[in-house]
């Protein structure tokens, strides 16, 4: 386990402070994979190099395999981070050594013998799918191939916990996808705790239990993949699953959408979102069989996130405000959430 007491990272310069973590309080379970998603700047990295003291946090208390890493002493630290594994998006391999010998590098830095490291070696290579690879260079690998190496080489010291620092950032995206299986499936032969930061909420939705947005230094939102996809709380967190559940209105649209009703030709338009069972019911059939009013589908998308249907759809209603009243009610009593967003004219 993970947890993050107020912990608060400032960087001075000579001009002034710059608070890039504010009192952040955060809790991951053992065994799980937990996406912390942002935009530039929002203290993404930072957090996670908090969470091995690579960045020692201005205040606070990091606690990791019920340690509190700001406590120990230098020695006891590296001991610490032994157990803690950290991959990046440039895969940092020496380029002068070949596959086995960066996944041995580590081991033979803790000074084990050489068939320990030859067993563990093959071992980890074999999880990574690379097992023929051991005697090519880096320059010889495609960059999905560096990325595996370098998750090997993180694997070989038999960490508890696996921090991600953008890690398919640089990979094109069938290549990242074939990593982020690569990590799931490690995260469930391993029993890896696996900490992801990314700008991506495509990577988020494809692997993560739960997510934490960060803005500016402070966790603005913290959900598990399924509610914050569904119900997202904040602005930030509508932006980012919006835009990866590729909901969003075209401009010719949304120049057109008002707060209010300006004329009598005005009609409501209703973002409608499904969750689960709710997402494969005939509801708009329904809903048209029984008012006979006329509905405009003006845009729609469903997706599967952890095996659960996800749905997103803007419909126009042709309504007086009595009649929308009594939709609402009827998409609420469905199950569904609903969201007037203003009046196309």
């Amino acid at each position: 386990m993970i947890e993050l007491i107020n912990v608060s990272k400032t960087y001075f310069s000579r001009k002034r402070a710059i608070q890039a973590l504010d009192q952040i309080n955060l809790t991951i379970q053992a065994n799980e994979i937990f996406g912390i998603i942002g935009q530039s700047g929002a203290g993404k990295s930072t957090l996670l190099r908090c969470m091995n003291l690579l960045d020692r946090p201005t205040n606070g208390q990091v606690i990791v395999n019920d340690q509190d890493l700001t406590q120990l002493s230098p020695l006891q630290l590296r001991q610490a981070r032994h157990r803690i594994g950290m991959i990046f998006q440039h895969f940092n391999l020496l380029h002068s050594q070949t596959v086995y010998q960066n996944v041995a590098l580590p081991l033979k830095l803790l000074g084990q013998d050489k068939t320990t490291i030859a067993r563990k070696v093959q071992a980890m290579l074999e999880v990574v799918g690379l097992a023929d690879y051991q005697h090519r260079y880096p320059a010889q690998l495609s960059g999905g191939q560096k990325q595996r190496i370098a998750i090997a080489r993180t694997l070989a010291g038999d960490p508890s916990v696996l921090l991600c620092d953008e890690a398919t950032s640089a990979l094109d995206p069938r290549t990242t996808l074939d990593i982020l299986e690569l990590l799931r499936r490690i995260n469930q032969q391993l029993q890896l705790t696996i900490v992801l930061i990314t700008h991506e909420m495509d990577v988020m939705k494809t692997i993560c239990d739960r997510v934490a947005i960060l803005d500016q230094g402070h966790i603005i939102e913290q959900a598990d993949v399924v509610t914050l996809f569904s119900q997202p709380q904040t602005e930030l967190g509508q932006l980012l699953t919006h835009a990866c559940l590729q909901h969003e209105l075209p401009v010719s649209l949304s120049q057109r959408i008002k707060p209010t009703p300006q004329s009598s030709t005005a009609y409501p338009l209703l973002q409608l979102y499904f969750v689960g069972e709710s997402a494969t019911k005939p509801i708009m059939a329904q809903l048209i069989q029984q008012t006979k009013l006329p509905i405009n589908i003006v845009q729609a998308n469903m997706e599967y996130i952890k095996q659960q249907p996800i749905g997103v759809m803007t419909i126009e209603v042709r309504a007086q405000p009595v009649e929308l009243e009594n939709i609402i009610r009827y998409f609420n009593e469905q199950g569904l959430t609903v969201e007037l967003i203003g009046y196309v004219h």
